[in-house]
């Protein structure tokens, strides 16, 4: 029988084995594949960008409404014609601007933000008074959390009408 001579290990072939076993162990584990609980929203962050929008709006100071908003933000008035990508939104409201009637002068009278299951966009709900007609305005909103900060993706605003007086004012039509 042939016996087989071992070699001692040296500090060479230790460091190498560390560095082996270490390799595996990094290239065995993959952070992106373990899953956890999605991160809480910066929903304070989320409601002080809306408030900004709407004082920016009833102030009609454009720059500070537009830092909030991305290249593909989409609006929808509260005329069915009022559908708008960023520059139709900006040519209305350099009329608008430029138009002596003053700012509607929003008030939130309510909010509800809804994130979504990875906590990166938020859909949002709000009625506002808006004191020159006597009647509320709702909001919906989407706002998307790119690089840290909420940006409004989508906005639309509708005038509330009662149920009852919806004939009235079909009629007005």
């Amino acid at each position: 029988m042939k016996m087989l001579k071992c070699l001692k290990p040296t500090v060479y072939s230790n460091i190498c084995g560390f560095f082996a076993v270490l390799l595996f162990l990094l290239l065995g584990c993959n952070p992106a594949e373990k899953s956890g609980p999605a991160a809480e929203p910066d929903l304070a962050s989320a409601v002080k960008v809306l408030d900004q929008v709407h004082a920016a709006f009833n102030q009609k100071d454009t720059a500070g409404m537009y830092q909030h908003y991305t290249v593909a933000t989409e609006f929808y008035g509260t005329d069915s014609a009022e559908n708008w990508d960023l520059q139709g939104f900006k040519q209305y409201m350099s009329k608008y601007v430029a138009s002596p009637n003053p700012g509607p002068n929003y008030q939130v009278k309510w909010r509800k933000l809804a994130p979504s299951s990875d906590s990166k966009v938020l859909w949002g709900v709000e009625e506002l008074d808006y004191p020159s007609l006597k009647m509320p305005v709702r909001s919906t909103v989407v706002l998307e959390n790119i690089n840290g900060k909420w940006k409004v993706q989508m906005q639309q605003w509708h005038f509330l009408i009662k149920n009852e007086t919806a004939d009235v004012v079909d009629q007005l039509q």
